[in-house]
């Protein structure tokens, strides 16, 4: 018997108890008790599953940019810039949308006069940020794409 927590079941199975189904069905077990269940569709039940697994997978996605955010900084405050780099680039690989460890990349490379970096990091932000329909951000980093473009130029001059 499988176990799903109610609120889970709520949220993810469009499923009730008062509809009629003929077919396969899966025992779903509330609160830990195995007198307290549900049977539902196994079609409901694998996309319920499937919903969970995702947001489970973004959760973790969230969670590491976190740790690998918090790390960065403090590579930042030791000194270590390239570890902090390190870091940050790993963040930005995964593509999750949060902005700490773009913006820092940006101002660190910015500070390096790095400004081909800093436009591949702007880039790679605007291209995140844009599925996330973040606009605010997409402004400040346009914003920043010009001005780093126009130092690039510059510097090659």
């Amino acid at each position: 018997m499988k176990q799903l927590d109610f609120d889970t079941l709520v949220k993810c199975v469009k499923w009730s108890k008062q509809d009629h189904y003929v077919g396969e069905m899966t025992k779903v077990i509330l609160n830990g008790c195995s007198d307290n269940f549900l049977l539902i569709p196994d079609v409901d039940y694998y996309e319920a599953m499937q919903s969970l697994e995702a947001r489970q997978l973004e959760e973790e996605r969230l969670l590491s940019t976190a740790r690998r955010n918090n790390e960065g900084m403090e590579h930042e405050k030791s000194g270590r810039i390239d570890d902090a780099i390190a870091v940050y680039e790993e963040n930005i690989k995964v593509g999750y949308p949060a902005s700490h460890s773009y913006e820092r990349l940006m101002i660190l490379y910015r500070k390096r006069k790095e400004y081909a970096q800093e436009i591949r990091v702007i880039l790679r932000a605007i291209e995140v940020f844009s599925s996330a329909g973040a606009t605010d951000l997409l402004v400040k980093f346009n914003d920043r794409l010009e001005k780093a473009t126009e130092l690039l130029n510059h510097q090659k001059q």
